[in-house]
């Protein structure tokens, strides 16, 4: 946290002197849960410099009146302490990993299964389409789940009900955006082929490529039958279907060497 105090003046009948003191948090992790609340919604909301001097109002706790007769200068001064909210993008969200009584993933989704990961990115991919909030309950419900409880999809709804009811949107959305940045951070990256296969296109059916890929490592046996693998560790998974793809690739290779 942060302490400032600025002194000030101004001119009416007679010049006063004024003062703004605050305690302010210079990042995300300082911030209390109704201040990440409001700042990223002002992130949000207002961009350019009506989000800056929205922020300066709220954290320095102060008047729009007093906004009126804040000199230029202080008014910079001010708005360079809260230049991490919009500046900073990686918030963090361990303060949800725990929330109302259900735990989520930890970092780098490590304790999520296949299927859990496969049906929240369903639902997010289904509210981008529709905009349905209720979408977005219940990719979190696929995610944060009572303790010790194992997934399924059959008491998604009840979470649902429970998230949608006692969760703000802001705690909804940046579970949402926690479970994006961990998989574009990790899984999409560590996994590399999984996502990008050989940067061919195929024309082929429309068939779902989570749904290949379960039935793919179900058919190989290394991890048990379809609902083992869909229960299944998501890095375990993905794991072994990359080193799937891998194998494939050096056979074909050394098929098309053989052949010339």
């Amino acid at each position: 946290m942060k302490e400032i105090k600025l002194h000030y003046y101004i001119q009416r009948e007679k010049k006063e002197v004024k003062t703004i003191a605050a305690k302010i948090p210079e990042n995300w992790d300082e911030c209390s849960s109704g201040q990440l609340d409001f700042l990223l919604g002002f992130r949000r909301k207002y961009q350019g410099n009506e989000g800056k001097i929205r922020v300066v109002k709220y954290l320095f706790n102060l008047k729009k009146i007093q906004l009126q007769f804040i000199p230029s200068d202080i008014l910079v001064l001010l708005q360079e302490q809260i230049e991490w909210v919009y500046k900073d993008k990686k918030v963090y969200y361990n303060r949800y990993e725990k929330a109302h009584g259900l735990f989520g993933p930890g970092e780098s989704l490590s304790n999520i299964s296949l299927i859990q990961f496969v049906h929240a990115g369903n639902y997010i991919e289904a509210y981008l389409k529709d905009q349905n909030y209720l979408n977005l309950c219940r990719a979190v419900a696929c995610l944060w789940l009572e303790k010790g409880k194992k997934y399924n999809l059959g008491d998604t709804e009840e979470r649902v009900v429970k998230i949608k009811n006692k969760w703000t949107p802001t705690q909804v959305e940046m579970s949402v955006m926690y479970f994006a940045t961990m998989k574009d951070a990790f899984i999409n990256k560590i996994y590399y082929d999984v996502f990008h296969g050989d940067g061919e296109s195929s024309e082929e059916s429309n068939t779902d490529p989570w749904f290949s890929m379960m039935h793919g490592l179900a058919t190989h046996g290394s991890l048990g039958t379809l609902e083992q693998v869909q229960n299944e560790n998501i890095h375990n998974a993905l794991m072994t279907w990359q080193e799937i793809i891998k194998s494939n690739k050096q056979l074909q290779k050394n098929a098309d060497t053989t052949t010339v």
